[in-house]
């Protein structure tokens, strides 16, 4: 039993090994690198049966074994149904490709049709979607709502890397599973009703849809809105977003143009009593947050949407 239960241990930390540099020393397609994640799950699987064969503390600790046990047991589930037959086991919703739109900055809003269920979310969260095209995999990926609740299903990509450069090969009628939503990235969540929000670039998605969702109770609102582009060709949505703010007094669109006037930083925006909502680039989002904790704001003010999977 020792000898298997070392052979279980070498295995599950060879797995994890190679995992690890592969995800931290080497940059591989999404769908590769998404892939070569589900052996982790392999890697815990023998890293438990290892826990339970080597003897110690887990062998003699009958609460610690039944601990162990029960966490371990509902992990292996957990990555049976959510990683392995994830397609036959969690929930989708089917759409199709109704309106495929060409904006500046290499932006694309798509638009879908629901073929029989609708997805309910909130402004702000995002998705994983498959879409089935010719020249697109058939991978998952995040995708930010840019439609408000109620309205058609859209989403906004920008192109950016390997699947998203092919974003402009999809055509209408093409297939697509939603699964989701996730986030809690609302503006709603907060208390706070002063609030500063900052897009960068395509980080304008999330930010689009609770625009868009904006209704007369939302007028005791007081939000500043930075939108930070490279150049103003880059401004994707800048007519509908002026359209809105003539509706909302209390909203104040600041059009960043950092080629003007160089990147956008926290001594650019009065902040210090707002909740902060920040979407963008990577370097961006962890640039900002480090100037606002410099300037004393407290880190739970500071709420960032950070997944960055192209």
């Amino acid at each position: 039993a020792d000898n298997w239960a070392q052979n279980f241990g070498t295995i599950g930390l060879f797995v994890m090994i190679i995992t690890l540099v592969i995800t931290f020393y080497t940059k591989l397609k999404y769908q590769i690198w998404k892939f070569t994640h589900k052996f982790l799950g392999l890697a815990f699987i023998f890293a438990f049966l290892h826990t339970f064969m080597i003897g110690g503390d887990v062998a003699t600790n009958m609460g610690l074994k039944i601990y162990l046990f029960v966490l371990g047991i509902g992990a292996i589930i957990t990555y049976f149904y959510r990683t392995l037959f994830a397609d036959y086991l969690v929930r989708s919703f089917d759409y199709t490709v109704s309106n495929v739109k060409a904006l500046p900055d290499k932006i694309w809003e798509i638009e879908f049709k629901p073929k029989n269920r609708t997805v309910d979310f909130i402004p702000g969260q995002f998705a994983f979607i498959k879409l089935y095209s010719k020249e697109l995999s058939s991978e998952p990926h995040p995708f930010s709502f840019s439609s408000a609740p109620g309205e058609p299903l859209k989403i906004a990509i920008k192109e950016l890397g390997d699947y998203t450069n092919k974003i402009n090969s999809l055509k209408v009628g093409d297939l697509a599973k939603v699964e989701g939503p996730f986030g809690s990235f609302n503006f709603k969540n907060f208390d706070n009703k002063h609030q500063v929000w900052i897009a960068g670039g395509i980080g304008i998605t999330p930010f689009l849809s609770m625009l868009r969702s904006l209704n007369n109770t939302d007028q005791d609102y007081k939000i500043d809105l930075y939108y930070s582009v490279k150049d103003s060709g880059c401004l994707a949505f800048k007519e509908e977003i002026e359209e809105i703010a003539k509706k909302f007094k209390n909203l104040n669109i600041i059009f960043w143009i950092s080629k003007e006037k160089g990147f956008l930083t926290a001594n650019s925006m009065n902040a210090e009593n707002s909740d902060i909502l920040i979407c963008g680039p990577g370097p961006m989002m962890s640039a900002l947050k480090k100037q606002f904790l410099d300037k004393g704001i407290k880190k739970n003010k500071i709420h960032a949407e950070e997944f960055q999977l192209y």
